[in-house]
């Protein structure tokens, strides 16, 4: 096995640690975060087998085929890697015992949503045409709904303690926006078969 066959594993051995360390801590949270989480876990779980099952094709392709195969599942370990930030975040949000822990989760999970943005946005620019309409659209409507997080986390900042938590049930909502919106957008991804020349 070469070295980037084993960084390849090692990368694929963090995601599942990493998956079962957050369906673990889930199990801690309310009924609403449990099920939230525990789809996420799914869907996660399904990338990374996924992932495996083409790192085990590629491995066993020849050489040149080998080294292009692993530029696709290097962005796939790193949209995995992603996912999961997301992921841990959104748990982090949850399970937040205070004020300042909640608004550390939530910017956290906006940032990686950020990288989960730029990461569409890449296979959006190297999409066929008719795919790439589709993709830019969902893009645009992703990135909406991360601004519109944005402000609602910023509103419940600037609040008072009374009606903080108030503001905390939107932010919430803009968050579970947010997520729907990302589900859309890999799903016009994945449904386009995005890829050149579609």
């Amino acid at each position: 096995m070469g070295a980037r066959e084993q960084s390849m594993e090692a990368r694929l051995a963090e995601a599942g640690r990493r998956i079962d360390q957050v369906a673990e801590r889930a199990q801690g949270a309310h009924d609403d975060a449990r099920m939230r989480v525990g789809r996420r876990v799914d869907a996660l779980r399904a990338k990374e087998a996924m992932v495996r099952a083409k790192a085990r094709e590629a491995a066993e392709a020849e050489a040149q085929a080998w080294d292009e195969d692993l530029v696709d599942l290097d962005r796939e370990l790193d949209e995995l890697d992603v996912e999961l930030a997301i992921a841990e975040a959104q748990l982090e949000v949850d399970l937040a015992a205070d004020q300042a822990a909640f608004e550390a989760a939530v910017q956290r999970q906006l940032d990686a949503y950020h990288a989960y943005v730029e990461g569409l946005q890449a296979r959006a620019a190297q999409a066929g045409q008719t795919a790439r309409g589709k993709l830019e659209a969902a893009v645009t409507s992703v990135r909406e709904r991360r601004a519109a997080a944005a402000a609602r986390l910023r509103s419940y900042r600037d609040a008072s303690a009374q009606g903080a938590e108030t503001l905390k049930a939107g932010v919430y909502q803009a968050l579970d926006d947010l997520d729907r919106a990302a589900e859309v957008a890999w799903s016009n991804y994945t449904s386009a078969g995005a890829k050149k020349g579609s």
